[in-house]
């Protein structure tokens, strides 16, 4: 599997826990997981892991960077915990994504 890259949007970094496919423009180029098992399903059993790492699909890398539309919570008191044993979003670049909302 290749290296990830790291994929820079509007004013945040993403993390390398990402990488680009090469066959698309800058902004629309997908972003997937280099090990989605690993990041996003390590403490399923490994039957479970596989499935949903299969039903995985590219997110657009130009969503990241754009405004919220309807952004609802913003009218109630939020809390968010972050999370330190994630694989997938280090606990600064969640307080980094919080600072931003």
């Amino acid at each position: 599997m290749p290296k990830p890259n790291k994929v820079t949007s509007d004013s945040i970094t993403f993390p390398s826990v990402t990488r680009a496919t090469e066959n698309k423009d800058e902004e629309t180029k997908p972003l997937f997981p280099d090990d989605p098992i690993y990041r996003f399903y390590f403490d399923l059993p490994a039957a479970e892991a596989l499935k949903w790492a299969a039903a995985m699909r590219p997110h657009a890398l130009l969503s990241m960077g754009l405004p919220a539309m309807g952004a609802v919570w913003l009218g109630v008191p939020l809390t968010y915990l972050v999370y330190t044993k994630n694989n997938a979003v280090t606990p600064e670049f969640q307080r980094k994504m919080v600072e931003r909302a």
